[in-house]
């Protein structure tokens, strides 16, 4: 049978979330970190640090996810970057690209797609590549088009994980299997439930003992943005010092790169704070794992999120997920959601 072609998978009318799943050829393990991460020396830090340093594999990565997605007309929803595959849940956001100029197009698409010198390495862009590339309609029009593209986004970032972890293992071929997959996401029980599936993932795999521990996932990154913010908001005060972490908003004039999650405002998650996600995130798992966790009353109870939403429920949408992916990462311990 015929694959689907792409840009029938991607209706913009319809959604513009959606979750892309990618793994390693073969399912090997080729995302595992060949050193100890950096981000587990420290329980509440994350080097925030350029691309190109020498940093443990899944570190990089993340640190790549996240350049990438500063450029692109989109924002990361969730993540986490698991042993032998990679779940990203992306909010396209293709007006944005409207407004921005000639030349803040040619910035973004060379910040990305670097020039070569005359020995076919990458350099850093300067005014004259900016102003040349600016000043070609076709190609401004071109990148304008891609910025806004989830294939792009994702042919990006698959190529230059593969490009790199190829050249650290000092190997050729194939890296990852086949084309990644892709989900809409039609509705706010669809999102929450999907964001939950993805933090879990190194929860279900029993990589941490906890549900919103999982390294390398958007969970944690959050966590430790809020632990961040903490301390630099003490350390102003005088009563505590702030370490650098992988930021989620426009730190230090960056980009925001990870939807916010906040009381009031606008945006995908507004109303879904990141204490009441813990929250629904830790009923969640307790209530897929019951052996394992006792349960407690309150584990049952709705918490307001746009309405009132049942962990119990959630708890049956997490698991529909974790069964249709059985093949990466499953519960061990699922056996229904009946409490002890």
């Amino acid at each position: 049978m015929a694959r689907l072609l792409r840009r029938n998978q991607i209706d913009l009318r319809s959604t513009t979330v959606y979750h892309v799943v990618s793994r390693c050829t073969r399912a090997l393990h080729l995302l595992k970190d060949q050193q100890p991460s950096l981000s587990t020396k420290s329980s509440a830090t994350v080097p925030d640090s350029p691309a190109g340093d020498r940093l443990p594999r899944k570190d990089w990565i993340l640190l790549w996810l996240r350049d990438l997605a500063t450029h692109f007309a989109l924002e990361i929803v969730g993540f986490a970057l698991m042993d032998n595959h990679v779940h990203v849940l992306v909010n396209l956001q293709p007006g944005r690209v409207e407004k921005w100029s000639d030349k803040q197009v040619a910035e973004r698409w060379l910040a990305v797609h670097r020039p070569r010198n005359g020995y076919m390495q990458p350099i850093e862009p300067t005014t004259e590549h900016v102003t040349a590339f600016a000043a070609d309609p076709r190609k401004v029009e071109m990148a304008r088009q891609r910025l806004a593209s989830l294939s792009q986004f994702m042919k990006d970032f698959k190529q230059h994980v593969a490009e790199r972890a190829n050249r650290e293992d000092g190997v050729t071929g194939s890296f990852w299997e086949s084309r990644y997959q892709c989900k809409p996401i039609f509705d706010e029980a669809q999102l929450l439930a999907t964001m939950c599936y993805i933090d879990l993932n190194p929860f279900a795999a029993g990589v941490c003992r906890k549900p919103a521990e999982g390294e390398h996932t958007s969970v944690k990154v959050r966590v430790h943005h809020a632990a961040f913010a903490a301390g630099k908001a003490a350390a102003e005060r005088g009563k505590a010092g702030a370490s650098l972490v992988i930021t989620p908003g426009r730190g230090r004039g960056r980009r925001r790169w990870l939807a916010p999650m906040r009381q009031a405002g606008r945006g995908l998650l507004s109303g879904l704070t990141l204490s009441r996600y813990l929250r629904l995130l830790e009923r969640t798992a307790r209530l897929l794992r019951p052996g394992k966790h006792q349960l407690k009353r309150s584990d049952r109870r709705p918490i307001d999120w746009r309405g009132r939403v049942s962990p119990a429920l959630l708890a049956q949408r997490v698991q529909l997920l974790f069964e249709e992916t059985a093949d990466l990462v499953a519960f061990p311990a699922v056996a229904g959601l009946q409490s002890d």
